[in-house]
């Protein structure tokens, strides 16, 4: 009986691991920092075969955090994704004196004074190579790649984990997870969200009345959480891409939503841009090629075997239990092939597009913006980002509409009026349709907020307590709901 595919992803990631860094799977020698590991498939044998570390039964990411630090002799550590690590770290930067408390009392049944005297001089020293002070022996982080978290790997390099290479194992694209299948679970509050997002969307249509459209609200909330829209379910499938919004679907259609994860595989973790495999097999992958200064896509699709290099595509995903077929949003391109696949990078979703005047000002123009306009604010370093249209939080206050932008940054405490300006200059630099606009008066500058420390921490478990929450979550640029705006506005310092 062949493998399903997220256990050969995370038996292929285990084995490439093993090959660039040889005693990675030393017994011991291995932690995970949250309660999620970044391995697609739960392996629970595989923990104790190699004698991870990681006490029985913790909940939580203090516990497993207090674990790892009594483990001096570390070489890998790992957490699902970058901006979860990237939590742990701030979280540990804030209550290290605590966890010290703790290592000392022997909180976990081991009295540990000199660890816990270890512990107060690295963070004594700054956030900068903090995890290599911690654990001297530490060679790669592992986390598991999916959309939103460049920013969060990049804050790590720098910063907490500066020397130390990064590995995912596999790419998941629309927050899906492979072996949670797709259909309404019977009890929604199983750890699979998916099925209880399923179960929400299969509801609140079974509620409306007969031939009433399918819930804006409830759109708008699937949208904004990213990856794949909710799809209509035909026995036969369509013969060209059908990217049904779900506005207007009817109440006697059977409204399911797609959520397949690990769709690329990584073979190459001395390549630090992120190249990955995409293989045959299930799910199916389609290409949608994507217009050149657009973001439309081409009418039909291709195989990945007519990829051609140097080439943007948008993924189009069947799923074989359902042959449910959807455009995912996220767009690849390919950089090369390995035995006839394509290998690809991957470069934005479109779901992550700020427009208030028609201009189209995607995921990598906004964040290439805002890391140049960051580089000129003194001593400040990017953690975490997200824009909201100024609609949204009807921030208009007699001007033309604008970006809402928030940001939170290490080494700045108060923006200037002079800094502010600053990515508003730079939007214009990256985007001509911008710059028309501003010009023209039709848009005003974009506002920059920052926020305080930990506060994109609430938001992440804010967008992972939704019904519709994608799993690992992922982590939007763009906001379109007014009670996640609020969040971060509310945490506003300057």
């Amino acid at each position: 009986m062949p493998l399903c595919r997220p256990t050969e992803a995370t038996l292929l990631g285990l084995i490439t691991l093993n090959k660039a860094y040889p005693e990675a799977l030393a017994p011991g020698s291995t932690a995970c920092v949250t309660p999620t590991s970044p391995w697609p498939c739960s392996v629970p044998w595989l923990g104790h075969a190699l004698g991870r570390v990681s006490p029985v039964g913790a909940k939580d990411a203090r516990t497993l955090l207090l674990e790892a630090l009594l483990s001096p002799g570390l070489r890998v550590l790992e957490a699902r994704t970058a901006a979860e690590l990237l939590d742990v770290f701030v979280g540990l930067e804030a209550d290290g004196e605590e966890l010290a408390e703790a290592l000392a009392a022997g909180s976990l049944g081991r009295l540990l004074p000199t660890r816990a005297a270890e512990l107060q001089e690295a963070l004594e020293q700054g956030p900068r190579g903090l995890a290599l002070r911690l654990w001297p022996k530490l060679q790669v982080v592992v986390t598991l790649d999916s959309g939103g978290q460049a920013e969060a790997v990049a804050a790590l390099r720098v910063l907490w984990c500066q020397g130390l290479a990064f590995f995912s194992p596999a790419y998941a694209a629309s927050g899906g997870q492979l072996d949670a299948g797709i259909g309404c679970s019977s009890d929604p509050c199983q750890d699979h969200s998916i099925s209880a997002c399923f179960c929400s969307v299969k509801t609140r249509n079974e509620q409306a009345g007969p031939g009433e459209a399918f819930p804006e609200r409830l759109y708008q909330e699937v949208q904004m959480l990213g990856g794949a829209g909710p799809v209509v379910q035909s026995e036969a499938l369509p013969s060209a891409v059908a990217w049904q919004k779900g506005m207007h679907h009817e109440v006697d259609k059977k409204v399911v939503w797609l959520s397949i994860g690990v769709i690329a595989l990584n073979l190459w973790p001395e390549q630090p841009q992120g190249s990955y495999l995409l293989p045959p097999g299930v799910p199916f992958i389609e290409l949608l090629p994507i217009k050149e200064g657009t973001q439309e896509g081409a009418a039909s699709t291709l195989l990945l075997t007519d990829a051609q290099k140097e080439e943007d595509y948008e993924l189009v995903l069947t799923d074989a239990t359902s042959l449910t077929r959807c455009r995912l949003g996220d767009v690849v391109r390919v950089v090369g092939t390995y035995n006839q696949c394509p290998v690809v990078r991957f470069t934005c979703r479109l779901g992550q597009t700020l427009s208030i005047r028609g201009e189209v000002t995607d995921e990598t123009v906004f964040s290439a913006a805002l890391a140049q306009a960051v580089e000129q604010w003194p001593g400040a370093k990017l953690l975490d980002h997200v824009c909201v249209e100024s609609s949204i939080l009807d921030s208009w206050g007699g001007s033309a509409p604008h970006y809402e932008v928030f940001v939170e940054l290490r080494g700045l405490r108060n923006l200037s009026e002079e800094n502010r300006d600053k990515l508003d200059h730079c939007l214009q630099d990256a985007s001509p349709q911008y710059k028309s606009l501003r010009l023209r008066g039709s848009v005003s500058p974009a506002k920059v907020h920052l926020v305080g420390p930990g506060s994109f921490r609430v938001l992440r478990e804010a967008l992972a307590a939704c019904p519709c929450s994608a799993w690992p979550p992922e982590m939007p640029r763009v906001l379109r709901l007014r009670r996640l705006a609020q969040l971060l506005q509310k945490r506003v310092l300057s």
